[in-house]
């Protein structure tokens, strides 16, 4: 019966649910009412050991939202602050965080608030800031919307809104959903997150700036489609990229295969930038420049210059943040083998004069890169060399 779970649309839905609690990209499920999205989000963050605050947005006014606003005067204050209270949905979560746990922030009925409520609510999804308290910044924030013919007095949403989210339809499937009333765990055969994910951001932000400077119409790409219904537009901008960054460094590291992975793009940036996007990144190496530095005999030099550049840009990157001379001599390694391909030579001696910049323990260079790149080795502990100045003669010995 797990296998059948495996296969349906409830696991999916269960990595989803995973994903946001991993990433902290806040994310809305669209979909009918009564589908299991509140039971599969609370049963993942159950398992995962989450607290879960709940906010129904239809129940809520600005005020008890954001927390009741109150003065106080500061010690050796001259004028009262105002401030806003902790909003009471949210005290189980505060109490947990306070504790060293983890919580989760569920907002559901989102498009069942008015829209004074939605635009506040806006402000702590941005923010991540309930009065003076200032929440974690990968503080998970779930929510749950219906379609609007199904929905009662829902307020349509729009691009303020849907730019803020992994907007992600929440389709039903019959096996899976047999499965579940048979009492499966929607749990089971989840991927396993590690704990380093957030290395891979540097490169798959990398990635994401290669493609905008191929395809600049997609920078900031905002045009409404009148052929997909609301829920499903999602746009391009600066914004949903670099929640694109995240989630795509996430399903590298945990092997989400590429149709889910291309979901979760497209509910960030849209369709055709996320097919345009999913097809460069299939031409590209996404290694992580960190595995070269430990184990640079694993580089294979891609054939393509391009490629071969973003990968030894990435290496030098990883190494300028930790500079030790094992790392040093690995990275001098890769760049060796690139420059042994015919491909590789112009961006190896480019990633040879960026890595010397960093080179403050007068680590050596390899022979034949030296050679190429003209490193004359400094005199040791001659600062009027280094400095430009003349060298000191000693005062003759008597």
């Amino acid at each position: 019966m797990a296998e059948e779970i495996k296969k349906g649309k409830i696991r999916e839905h269960a990595i989803f649910v995973k994903l946001l609690l991993d990433t902290g990209v806040p994310g809305m499920a669209w979909g009918l009412t009564g589908v299991a999205k509140t039971a599969v989000m609370e049963s993942v963050a159950q398992k995962m050991d989450y607290v879960m605050a709940e906010l129904v947005l239809s129940h809520h006014d600005s005020a008890s939202l954001l927390g009741i606003p109150f003065a106080y005067m500061p010690e050796g204050g001259k004028a009262p602050i105002t401030t806003r209270a902790i909003p009471e949905w949210f005290m189980e979560g505060h109490e947990a965080l306070q504790n060293g746990r983890k919580a989760v922030v569920f907002v559901d009925e989102f498009n069942l608030g008015d829209k004074n409520i939605m635009n506040a609510s806006l402000k702590f999804i941005s923010s991540k800031r309930l009065g003076n308290i200032k929440l974690p910044k990968r503080l998970p924030i779930m929510a749950a919307c219906n379609p609007e013919e199904v929905a009662l007095y829902p307020t349509p949403i729009g691009p303020p809104i849907q730019t803020r989210f992994l907007m992600y339809a929440w389709d039903v499937d019959p096996e899976a959903t047999i499965a579940y009333f048979r009492g499966e765990d929607v749990t089971i055969g989840l991927p396993e997150t590690p704990e380093n994910w957030e290395e891979r951001i540097p490169e798959t932000r990398r990635m994401i700036a290669d493609f905008l400077e191929v395809k600049p119409e997609y920078v900031a790409n905002i045009e409404v489609n009148p052929s997909l219904r609301m829920e499903q537009e999602s746009y391009a901008l600066p914004r949903t990229w670099d929640y694109g960054a995240d989630v795509l460094a996430w399903c590298l590291a945990t092997g989400i295969d590429e149709r889910l992975t291309r979901k979760f793009i497209e509910g960030l940036v849209g369709k055709p930038a996320a097919r345009e996007f999913m097809e460069f990144a299939a031409h590209r190496d996404l290694n992580s420049p960190e595995s070269y530095l430990k184990d640079p005999h694993s580089f294979v030099v891609p054939e393509r210059g391009d490629k071969v550049h973003s990968i030894l840009s990435g290496v030098v990157t990883a190494f300028s943040r930790t500079p030790t001379e094992d790392r040093w001599k690995n990275a001098w390694i890769v760049v060796g083998k690139a420059f042994a391909s015919e491909g590789g030579r112009a961006a190896s001696v480019a990633a040879g004069r960026q890595l010397m910049r960093f080179n403050v323990s007068d680590w050596k260079v390899p022979a034949k890169m030296a050679e190429i790149l003209d490193v004359k080795e400094k005199p040791k502990n001659d600062l009027g060399s280094i400095l430009g100045g003349p060298k000191k003669s000693s005062p003759p010995t008597p």
